[in-house]
């Protein structure tokens, strides 16, 4: 049964993806005691970029030439917010995972 598992397994890239996902959910749980954690980590990683950072560099790409200097300023004011928020909120989530999730964190 295992060797047909396995077989079944490498046959197929979406399998062996499927599994690989799992297998990396699992240990994930595993190794992270909290769960929230790895929520703040998420967050602050891809809500950051998606929220802050790629509309502001959209702006000034599909823009380009077009914008006064201020819009331009905003857009990079914006930009570097996301970017230091994002730096932050990881910085916190990995020295939460680090430090067993015991809240010992850059807040304290």
């Amino acid at each position: 049964f295992f060797f047909f598992f396995l077989r079944q397994l490498f046959s197929c890239p979406q399998n062996f993806m499927r599994v690989s996902l799992v297998a990396v959910s699992a240990i994930t749980v595993i190794v992270v005691p909290d769960f929230s954690i790895i929520m703040g980590l998420v967050g602050s990683s891809c809500c950051m970029l998606l929220a802050l950072v790629l509309p502001g560099l959209i702006h000034l790409k599909v823009f380009a030439g077009k914008l006064s200097w201020t819009a331009v300023a905003i857009d990079y004011i914006i930009v570097s917010l996301g970017v230091m928020g994002s730096a932050t909120g990881m910085l916190d989530s990995l020295q939460r995972i680090v430090s067993g999730g015991d809240g010992a964190g850059i807040h304290g």
